[in-house]
């Protein structure tokens, strides 16, 4: 029988990760790549290009015998998707960071009214002094 292996990807703010563990939870790979010209944090298709880049980093025995896999990334960085296509938003910006803000990017890119609307969707789904009410969180990031 094949081992079956888990890879866990970490997409963050210097770069991006891959760690393939096995059915012991030991490490057994691991690739990065760091964010440049070629991939750019802020460039959906640089995600997936990263993904792509980290997978042909680890060895294809590897590759061919995933069982699991798991992405995490920096403190609510998200990748919005269009929900119809499957293809990443392109509007109004589809990468946040883990320091983009609804109250400082969300007013530039959105505008003030918008911003008022979000800022109480956050207000009235989420009970008082949660972290979801920041406006770096991923809910603030999603609605925004």
């Amino acid at each position: 029988m094949v081992d079956s292996f888990a890879l866990g990807f970490d997409f963050g703010t210097s770069g991006a990760r891959v760690i393939a563990v096995d059915k012991s939870g030991q490490q057994v790979e691991e690739a990065s790549i760091q964010w440049s010209s070629n991939h750019d944090a802020a460039n959906p298709d640089a995600w997936r290009a990263a993904v792509d880049d980290l997978l042909f980093a680890l060895p294809s025995s590897l590759r061919a015998n995933v069982g699991q896999v798991c992405v995490g990334g920096t403190s609510a960085t998200c990748l919005l998707v269009d929900g119809a296509s499957g293809e990443p938003s392109r509007q109004p910006s589809p990468t946040r960071l883990y320091n983009w803000s609804l109250d400082k990017d969300g007013a530039e890119e959105l505008g003030g009214e918008l911003v008022g609307e979000a800022r109480c969707l956050l207000d009235t789904a989420c009970p008082s002094g949660h972290t979801a009410r920041a406006g770096t969180s991923a809910l603030a990031k999603l609605i925004g």
